[in-house]
């Protein structure tokens, strides 16, 4: 037996009706139970290839055969011969998108008015930050205690000890994910547009995709980040999106109604035959509507599986799923993102 071999599961409607019986339907107690992880038991369930020896275990704990529900999988082509349109988003669309964003961000974030009225480039512009400390989270409930917590003098919002000041750019620059705190005037919107510009310069992450989103701006109460994101890159996906996600949740959920009545007819064909009771009508019926939920699961779940085809698709989710998105939020509401006066950098990945 090679040790490299894979299988693939062929009949999902058993595993699943398994997978009911035995562990209530939840892959996650199947995975603690067999101590694997969980995403390996779902790539069983999505019948994608995973370890003969992996397959064979989860069989054992469903009581399956795994001779019966397997197939050999034989990949007929390496990841290099596969489409670049499979493996590689399409590079036109992408620097027309690229383009887009650079316009939009070079015509209403690249400058600045001062107090004196006169408008600068922000790339005229500098600003430095604090490093801090993980906030201490102390509870102040008397004056000597604030006296004794916090430095007024340097640390006037009270949000941490500061390690040492930094230069902006490298700090953003080797943080995914940066959040940034200061008191109005700080300099955190001239800070975060700096590296918008510096995008659009081609001297920050330039092989990403910016946008820049004043949250502030923000009129409605069922905003939306992602509606938001996809009508900066001017894609126009986000209802096709939404749209196909709301589809496949419709019919896992059909799937997971048509697996527990499959399993309640098991229950009750089980019970029939135990009390002697059962007629061969009764046992024709109850199999003719077993078979039905069956066909209508197995459908469905190819429908899923086409579905999530169509999604992955979509140049929004691609763009997400693949962290190419530089992702520049300014000013924070508590009904946007749950934090207040702050600005934010991050690179999108999932």
């Amino acid at each position: 037996m090679s040790r490299s071999r894979k299988l693939v599961l062929t009949d999902w409607t058993e595993a699943n009706n398994a997978l009911m019986r035995h562990f209530e339907g939840n892959k996650s107690k199947l995975a603690v139970h067999l101590n694997m992880s969980r995403t390996t038991v779902t790539d069983f369930f999505n019948q994608n290839p995973i370890g003969e020896s992996s397959f064979r275990k989860i069989c054992l704990a469903l009581r399956l055969n795994w001779q019966v529900v397997s197939s050999v999988d034989v990949p007929s082509k390496t990841s290099e011969d596969l489409p670049s349109t499979q493996s590689q988003l399409d590079e036109p669309q992408i620097h027309q998108i690229r383009e887009h964003c650079r316009q939009k961000i070079l015509e209403q974030h690249s400058r600045m008015r001062l107090l004196s009225g006169e408008e600068v480039g922000v790339d005229q512009l500098y600003v430095d930050v604090w490093l801090l400390k993980k906030p201490e989270r102390q509870h102040i409930n008397q004056p000597d205690s604030l006296l004794k917590y916090f430095d007024i003098e340097n640390d006037r919002l009270a949000l941490s000890k500061r390690i040492q000041r930094n230069p902006g750019f490298e700090i953003a620059n080797v943080n995914s994910k940066l959040v940034i705190l200061g008191k109005p005037g700080s300099g955190k919107t001239t800070f975060l547009k700096h590296l918008a510009v510096d995008w659009c310069n081609n001297k920050f992450q330039p092989d990403l995709i910016s946008i820049f989103i004043e949250l502030r701006r923000i009129q409605t109460e069922d905003w939306n980040l992602l509606a938001a994101i996809d009508k900066e890159l001017g894609i126009e996906n986000y209802e096709v999106y939404v749209g196909t996600q709301e589809q496949i949740n419709g019919l896992r959920r059909k799937i997971r109604y048509l697996q527990s009545q499959v399993e309640q007819y098991n229950q009750t064909m089980q019970l029939k035959k135990e009390s002697l009771s059962f007629s061969l009508n009764e046992q024709h019926e109850i199999e003719s509507h077993i078979e039905d939920n069956n066909r209508q699961i197995k459908f469905s779940a190819s429908q899923v599986q086409l579905l999530n085809q169509q999604l992955e698709s979509l140049l929004l989710y691609r763009l997400l799923e693949d962290g190419k998105l530089l992702i520049l939020l300014d000013g924070c509401r508590y009904s946007a993102l749950g934090v207040d006066k702050s600005s934010s950098r991050s690179k999108v990945k999932q």
